[in-house]
Parts: C-alpha cells; sequence; structure tokens
C-alpha cells in the first residue's frame, strides 16, 4: 500500500498545528495541494486542507474565527475546512492516504493515532514541538502521539470526567464523600459491602456503552486491556485486573 507521508497529525492549536503541517511537509502533492510552505510564500495553490472529525466536534464559531485568522496570517491562501462524520473517518483516511489529494492536517481520535503513526503516514514532528509550545497539552496526551521516541501526532482538545453521585447513599453508608482517586476506590467498595443483599447494586456504576470512562479508571488503577507478547508484537486480552466495584 502507497502511503502519501503529507497527512500531519492530530490537532493540538487548530492554527498552529495548520502552519507547522504546512511547513512540516515541504513538498506539492501531485493532486494539487502543496504544503503550507507554499502557501505562505505565495508559491503554487493555496489551500491548506483540514479535516477535523464530527459534524459539531468543533463548533462553527470556532471554524468561523480560524479560517479568517489563517487568511489575515497568510495573506493569499486559503484554509479548506471539511468535517467528516467519526464512522467514516477511518475508511474516508485510508482512501485519502492512497491517493494524490490526501489532507494537509487532520484529526484523529486517541485511540486511532498509533495506526497512522507507526506506519508513517503522519510526519515527524519531533523538531517542531518547541513551537507548538510546552503547554501544548498534558504530558499523556503529547505521550500518545508519539511512536518510536518521535512525536507524529499532539493533542487537540481533551475534557475531565465528571462523576455524580447521591448524598443520600453516602450518608446512609457513612462515607466521606472521596477527594482522592484512592479514596474513591474505598468508597465504592464500601457502598457495595452496605449492599451486600441487592446483587444489582455497584458503588460504581458506568452505562453499558460508556466505556471510555470506565477504561480511565481501569488504566488510572494499572489495569490494561492488551498486553503485547513476544517480539512480534502480537497481543493478547486479559481480563481487566482491576474488579468491579
Amino acid at each position: 500500500m502507497k502511503i502519501k507521508n503529507t497527512v500531519s497529525f492530530t490537532l493540538a492549536s487548530v492554527l498552529a498545528a495548520g502552519a507547522l503541517a504546512a511547513c512540516s511537509s515541504g513538498s506539492t502533492t501531485t493532486g494539487g495541494n502543496t504544503s503550507g510552505a507554499a502557501a505562505t510564500t505565495g508559491g503554487g495553490a493555496k489551500t491548506i486542507n483540514l479535516w477535523l472529525a464530527g459534524k459539531e466536534d468543533t463548533p462553527k464559531e470556532l471554524t468561523d474565527w480560524l479560517a479568517k485568522t489563517w487568511t489575515t496570517k497568510y495573506p493569499g491562501s486559503t484554509l479548506k475546512i471539511t468535517h467528516i462524520d467519526w464512522p467514516e473517518l477511518t475508511t474516508r483516511l485510508n482512501t485519502a492516504l492512497q491517493s494524490d489529494t490526501p489532507p494537509d492536517v487532520v484529526e484523529v481520535g486517541n485511540t486511532q493515532a498509533a495506526a497512522y503513526t507507526s506506519v508513517g503516514a503522519f510526519t515527524d514532528l519531533t523538531s517542531k514541538m518547541s513551537e507548538l509550545g510546552a503547554d501544548i497539552g498534558p504530558k499523556s496526551f503529547i505521550e500518545s502521539g508519539k511512536w518510536d521516541g518521535k512525536n507524529y501526532a499532539v493533542p487537540y482538545y481533551w475534557g475531565s470526567r465528571y462523576i455524580f453521585y447521591s448524598k443520600k447513599a453516602f450518608k446512609d453508608a457513612g462515607v466521606a464523600v472521596p477527594t482522592t482517586l484512592a479514596d474513591f476506590n474505598k468508597a465504592a467498595v464500601t457502598l457495595k459491602q452496605k449492599q451486600a443483599g441487592n446483587s444489582k447494586y455497584s458503588g460504581f456504576w458506568v452505562p453499558g456503552q460508556d466505556w471510555r470512562n470506565g477504561i480511565s479508571w481501569l488504566f488510572a488503577n494499572g489495569g490494561d486491556i492488551a498486553t503485547q507478547e513476544g517480539a512480534s508484537g502480537s497481543a493478547s486480552c486479559p481480563r481487566p485486573t482491576a474488579s468491579r466495584a
């Protein structure tokens, strides 16, 4: 499979990411897209193609601001923004990477990034990290965009997890509201134990489809969903090492 190495990375700051994506490819594609180096110097086709995942994940107010700011910062060039639904992203990106017109910058999910960074589909940004800034995002997010010690993807946005709890349940069980992860784990166990006669009761309940929140807790407590075995890179999927509270 032939892969066009013009797709850059998961976005950190859309504007900064676009600028670095532009500068990092350094060559013109055969399909008419050029690198941002051409766009900023006034040579070649002056369009940077940016793919954003989700129809509404990035608000219109932001994309409007981004397009305007890009034009102001790089006169004569155009930032073309395309929104792609998450279910379509992988298929369309795989197809585009084999064409002469891949996107210059693309937003992908954390769990998708490794599939592209590991095969050389994204541009090496290691030398550009200082330009993006040390506060580009949480360390763990930056690490997730690395492959073989090099930076290929950087954070676009991130968020916090919120927990809703029953004040009555905590009061009835005599449990104080936790302020640390360790306290939370103990509280969940205690709440479960106080309801020993109720097999359907859980001290920490996560909706069935909301696996992202559950897996964050799993990793934070030293659990894994897969481990590498041997030099071949084969993976096994053990049972989670952190049990349900």
